[in-house]
């Protein structure tokens, strides 16, 4: 199921965090500002009121993001993360009500195992294991846990990398498979942003 921009932003100013690594960066745009640019100007331009949060880029075009990281880089290391480039302080300090995700291109460079994202109801070392644990960490935000000011978390798929276009069609089919999951319920047993 997609969504169109006008489902996910209803009205007033909404906090969106952008997370992701070089991508997100801008590491080749010519600004270095990468899509973050193109995203905050096209809402704008369609009359959507947003401010991009995190401790990354600058404004306008903040969000949560560092080039090189894996998706465990984003999450604490209780969960198995290395948490070098850890979501919890940006998540308490900016309280964004939508999390945008852009994350797996340095997993797959790394050879890194597409899936499956759970066995016998764990999360894996996979590339869906970890979307999977990071996904299910941000609800904390969301269900209560920690606050309820998320409503949202979009989750991109892998852009196909030269040479490991296989590769990056297993993550996203993982991914897919993953988002879904937490969709229908079959992970928390609700139905989730």
């Amino acid at each position: 199921e997609s969504l169109t921009v006008k489902e996910i932003i209803l009205s007033g100013e909404k906090r969106i965090m952008l997370v992701g690594d070089s991508i997100t960066v801008g590491l080749y745009d010519e600004n270095t500002n990468g899509y973050r640019a193109y995203l905050y100007d096209k809402l704008q331009n369609n009359g959507f009121n947003i401010d991009f949060v995190g401790p990354s880029g600058f404004h306008p075009y903040e969000g949560h993001f560092d080039g090189g990281r894996r998706i465990n880089a984003f999450f604490p290391r209780s969960l198995g993360g290395t948490a070098y480039y850890d979501v919890t302080g940006s998540m308490d300090t900016y309280q964004p009500n939508i999390v945008a995700i852009h994350l797996g291109t340095n997993d797959i460079n790394n050879g890194e195992t597409a899936g499956p994202y759970q066995i016998g109801g764990n999360f894996t070392a996979t590339i869906g294991g970890s979307m999977g644990k990071l996904v299910n960490y941000l609800l904390q935000w969301h269900n209560g846990g920690r606050s309820t000011d998320l409503e949202k978390i979009i989750v991109s798929l892998i852009v196909p990398a030269k040479k490991l276009d296989s590769l990056a069609f297993e993550a996203n089919k993982e991914i897919a498979k993953v988002v879904s999951a937490f969709q229908t319920g079959a992970i928390t047993g609700h139905n989730e942003p």
